[in-house]
């Protein structure tokens, strides 16, 4: 997989020039976060009305609250430990292509 990796070190200020200049490819927006409020919904909102490729949203559920536990069980349990992750993205992509 050829992969361009931005790191967004902050959210806010958000850099919607960069966003826009990669707007023609697909991202993924990988937090450890809740899907809301987070990169992938700043950089939705910034392409919005504007023709983007689609966006992946790896982050923690918004209809869940985060459970207590062991991190790395959870993150599993999520599919957001790196086996997760990578399948998600795989099908992501798997879906483009078809």
């Amino acid at each position: 997989i050829e992969a361009t990796v931005v790191n967004a070190r902050f959210i806010a200020p958000f850099d919607a020039e960069r966003a826009r200049e990669l707007a023609g490819i697909p991202a993924v927006a990988l937090e450890d976060h809740q899907i809301s409020g987070g990169l992938g919904a700043a950089l939705d909102e910034t392409l919005g009305g504007t023709p983007h490729a689609p966006v992946l949203r790896c982050g923690w559920d918004n209809r869940d609250a985060i459970p207590h536990g062991n991190v790395g069980e959870i993150k599993k349990r999520y599919r957001l430990d790196a086996v997760g992750v990578a399948a998600r993205i795989r099908d992501f992509l798997d879906k483009l292509s078809e």
